[in-house]
């Protein structure tokens, strides 16, 4: 339907849903929980698919990077604040948390029905299984899904493992200290130095970007392999 150019009814129909997964949150069982969780993923992917399509078809390259950077770092301070949020807030009032999130949820549903962009549909566009069919023969696309795959595999790992074997290696309090000092950097490089690493790189290539990417990381993945994260320096610098 995105494709299609249906963003017209799939933005209201996200935002609906986005509200429903918020509303089951709400509800004290373990099943609400899940379908509520599941509904939230469903939505936030339909609306972001639906942003970076809006904004292919209207925007300049130029412009549409600077968007796609800015949401990024929104999306960041968002994930910076929440976990303060909580923190302030405590668990007993994460009511207060879910209505606030479903108040926004319902001013994003106001704002996708009555803002809603013009119709840009593409009738002539193939069919599900021609679109599938397309890309399975395409072997330089599949290779670069299966990277993909594997490099959101490390990064959604990342924290979890980093935290146990911290645990492992460390007492639990200076572990904890050490996670919670690799969280406050990461959330400080994404505030402070996020635009102007971006604005400094721009001066490359995207594949020489990529490359210096993929290096940075593997680095990083490097010190977690060979145990170096003992000191609070070699935190600092797998943090950075």
């Amino acid at each position: 339907a995105i494709d299609r150019g249906h963003l017209n009814i799939i933005f209201p129909v996200a935002s609906l849903v986005l509200m429903s997964g918020l509303a089951l949150l709400l509800v004290p069982r373990l099943t609400a929980a899940i379908a509520g969780l599941n509904l939230l993923v469903l939505a936030t992917r339909c609306l972001e698919t639906g942003f970076k399509v809006s904004l292919s078809d209207r925007a300049t390259r130029k412009l549409a990077e600077i968007a796609h950077n800015a949401r990024y770092y929104y999306v960041n301070v968002g994930g910076a604040l929440a976990p303060a949020l909580v923190a302030i807030i405590g668990l007993q009032g994460r009511v207060y948390l879910l209505y606030g999130s479903l108040g926004l949820a319902m001013l994003t549903g106001l704002y996708t029905l009555f803002c809603r962009p013009e119709p840009h549909r593409n009738e002539s566009s193939p069919t599900l299984t021609a679109s599938l069919a397309r890309i399975v023969r395409d072997r330089t696309f599949m290779q670069l899904c299966a990277f993909s795959i594997l490099f959101y595999m490390v990064m959604a790992s990342n924290d979890t493992v980093l935290l146990m074997l911290l645990s492992q290696y460390l007492p639990q309090a200076t572990a904890l200290h050490y996670y919670a000092t690799i969280q406050v950097i990461n959330t400080l490089m994404v505030l402070l130095a996020y635009f102007p690493l971006n604005h400094s790189m721009q001066r490359f290539t995207l594949s020489t970007r990529l490359v210096i990417a993929l290096i940075v990381m593997m680095l990083s993945q490097l010190m977690i392999f060979f145990h170096l994260l003992q000191n609070g320096v070699a935190v600092a610098l797998f943090a950075l």
